[in-house]
């Protein structure tokens, strides 16, 4: 049985029996680098059932958190770029979020016990499999989602360095299971892109394709979509009733019905960051800290941007807003919704005292009209990473102990009570016009993944920033492809962006003959203009439906596709970025 997650909370079902752990709580453990020690978890109360997630033989031994192994080719390096002293204070190693933080964060409403009780008895047998020398076993399958921040971009590298995933939260989340389960009983996948949200990934061939395979979906779209979902203003009270906050919503609602139909249960994590103006840092820090660190030494997920008190105040209604917009959607599915919001910032008019931290390992963009000496880097640094997967660990552990507390008498394991069937929507989600997709290319990998039938001189295949490829064109250079015909039109995923990017001409032919050669030229069809600039601070993906003309296409037939970069200012080149392109079958001819 599948589960998909929504990361803010989660409900508990009533347990059959009441059982009650005898074994005797683990030892305090020691963290392998700072010397300090794991704060204890919250024993959970289900009836007259307690049980204690360090107890040392409950759950077949999966029950003590472990520290990253070094012997794991994704650990955290052994040591990072020379800092100054006052970095080193500010990105210590957090062992552990609290345990009020976990416990205001992790269990709140929402959640399908049932499908979590399945997932949790999947891997333990896994390890009682693995334990007697069985490898041919079919492990719990997660899929993690999201954008730049669940990558791990410049979450442990050096200055110019290429960012690298091994301390993103899926890497540690996937070190917690393997230490408790055995490598191979659970496997963490990640599918994330830079800049994209749930909108894009709602229209992705590959992502929908993934829901056959998967039982535990992790959504990590908060930062993008929270830009997406407030793109024209940000002065309203009712952020979650805004145009674009619904269609976050109703891309979020599809990805969640496509996973939990196919039986995946789904986590929508919630995370949140907060510009900060250099003029706020007094308020809160301890004198002398510049910065680095706040008074009462706390976590959270910020960073010190250019902004202006104003920016900054509208910035916190913009991401305190999005766990409002989703929640809805995720009760609905019975997915289980995490929420750092209530963690750590449960009254809007009163941000957290916070670790204002700015990340140093990367190269960004300085703060010059404050003329700051300092550099910034909107991705959170490898001490974040550690806490949201110890965050999600923590609510793994919770349903672990659900499950044992509901097993049999004979120890047999399965849900306590049949899974009830998600709530009808509130508003029905309209058709995706793509239908079938008939093919689908996204720039993840080389050129030859992405290939052009034809390109001009000023069009390549590149990375324009780390881990970010994609076609890349300026002046009036055309680039063509040849997709299949369908009756659909072409979905392109693109670059918005406010800085030097422009608009494209994007002609969709008629259907081609089999075998016609693609045309230099593509001189005939439906144009369509799209423009990629907007006035916004901030980048981001965006997919765009490119209508093709009308036209019946037979057996073995083909569209050719031309983008052509428009000029828009004569005094330099715009570029426009083309990072996934999809080929539609219609309606007519839709299967999901």
């Amino acid at each position: 049985m599948k589960l998909a997650l929504l990361i803010i909370g989660l409900t508990v079902a009533k347990p059959p029996r009441n059982k009650k752990p005898t074994s005797p709580p683990c030892p305090r453990r020691t963290h392998h680098a700072t010397n300090t020690t794991y704060v204890p978890y919250r024993p959970i109360q289900r009836g007259a059932c307690t049980y204690d997630p360090h107890a040392c033989a409950a759950l077949d031994g999966v029950a003590t958190p472990q520290p990253i192994a070094a012997t794991r080719q994704d650990a955290l390096p052994a040591a990072f770029p020379a800092v100054d002293a006052a970095e080193v204070g500010a990105n210590r190693a957090y062992d552990w979020a609290s345990r009020e933080q976990l416990r205001r964060g992790c269990v709140g409403d929402g959640g399908n016990a049932a499908r979590w009780a399945a997932i949790v008895a999947r891997a333990a047998a896994n390890k009682r499999a693995l334990a007697r020398g069985d490898r041919d076993v079919e492990p719990v399958r997660v899929l993690v989602l999201g954008g730049s921040v669940t990558l791990g971009t410049h979450c442990d590298v050096a200055p110019g360095s290429m960012p690298s995933a091994a301390c993103a939260f899926p890497q540690r989340l996937a070190t917690h299971l393997d230490a408790a389960y055995g490598p191979g009983a659970v496997k963490v996948a990640v599918r994330a892109m830079s800049g994209t949200g749930s909108g894009t990934a709602s229209k992705n061939g590959h992502i929908i394709d993934a829901a056959a395979t998967t039982d535990l979906l992790i959504l990590d779209y908060a930062i993008n979509d929270a830009i997406v979902a407030t793109a024209k203003t940000y002065d309203v009270d009712d952020v979650a009733g805004l145009p674009e906050a619904k269609a976050v919503r109703a891309s979020t609602e599809k990805l969640l019905r496509v996973f939990t139909k196919a039986g995946a249960h789904v986590a929508v994590l919630c995370t949140f960051y907060v510009p900060l103006s250099p003029a706020s840092w007094t308020h809160w820090l301890a004198s002398g800290a510049r910065g680095h660190a706040a008074r009462d030494g706390s976590p959270t997920f910020t960073f010190v941007a250019c902004a202006t008190e104003d920016e900054l105040r509208r910035a916190n209604r913009l991401h305190y807003a999005y766990q409002d917009i989703v929640a809805p959607v995720a009760r609905r599915y019975g997915a289980s919704l995490v929420s750092y919001r209530d963690a750590f910032w449960p009254d809007v008019a009163s941000p957290p005292h916070v670790a204002y931290w700015y990340n140093t390992r990367a190269y960004h963009e300085t703060c010059g009209r404050y003329g700051g000496p300092f550099r910034q880097d909107p991705h959170p640094t490898y001490e974040d990473h550690q806490l949201i997967a110890d965050v999600l660990w923590y609510h793994w552990l919770q349903h672990a102990a659900m499950a044992h507390c509901a097993r049999d008498d004979d120890g047999a394991d399965g849900p306590a009570e049949p899974e009830p069937e998600p709530e009808a929507p509130e508003e029905a989600a309209p058709a995706d016009p793509c239908g079938e997709v008939l093919a689908s290319f996204v720039a993840e990998g080389s050129d030859a993944e992405f290939p052009a039938a034809r390109r001009g001189r000023d069009w390549r295949y590149y990375e324009d920033r780390p881990a970010k490829p994609g076609w890349i064109g300026q002046a009036r250079e055309r680039l063509v492809f040849r997709l299949p015909c369908g009756d659909g039109p072409i979905r392109l995923t693109i670059l918005r962006s406010y800085a030097s990017v422009g608009s494209a001409q994007v002609r969709v032919s008629p259907p081609r003959a089999p075998g016609a050669a693609p045309a230099v030229d593509v001189d005939d069809g439906a144009v369509t203009l799209v423009d990629a600039a907007w006035d916004r601070g901030e980048s981001t993906y965006e997919t765009v439906d490119v209508p093709a003309p009308a036209a019946r296409c037979g057996a073995g037939a083909a569209r050719d596709v031309e983008l052509r970069v428009l000029p828009r200012d004569a005094s330099r080149k715009l570029k426009f970025k083309l990072v996934g392109l999809e080929a539609c079958a219609g309606l007519v001819n839709a299967t999901t």
